[in-house]
């Protein structure tokens, strides 16, 4: 039976950088999911059909999540997750002496 010896990649700036980005993602969504449509919605009660308004909403909303969903991994950058340090080979029950 192999085991592997795992070690974090990540080190106090990287969770920092991660936490930063973190809340600006969550600070853009809700600017351009919850506040842009409103005031779409606000700005074109008066002088857009139902029909029109609604669909202005939902195009605004399908572009933003595309372009905020490319940005997101895009700010993922390279590799991340755990290394590799050392595999062993450990002596396991499909071993067992006849």
């Amino acid at each position: 039976m192999r085991t592997m010896q795992l070690a974090p990649k990540h080190g106090y700036r990287e969770w920092a950088r991660a936490a930063i980005i973190a809340v600006l993602v969550t600070g853009v969504s809700v600017i351009g999911l919850v506040v842009v449509p409103d005031v779409i919605v606000e700005r074109m009660s008066a002088s857009a059909v139902q029909p029109l308004r609604d669909g202005v909403v939902l195009a605004w909303t399908v572009a933003f999540f595309a372009v905020a969903a490319w940005a997101f991994v895009r700010a993922q950058g390279g590799s991340r997750g755990v290394e590799v340090t050392e595999v062993t080979e450990v002596a396991g029950e499909e071993e067992v002496a006849a």
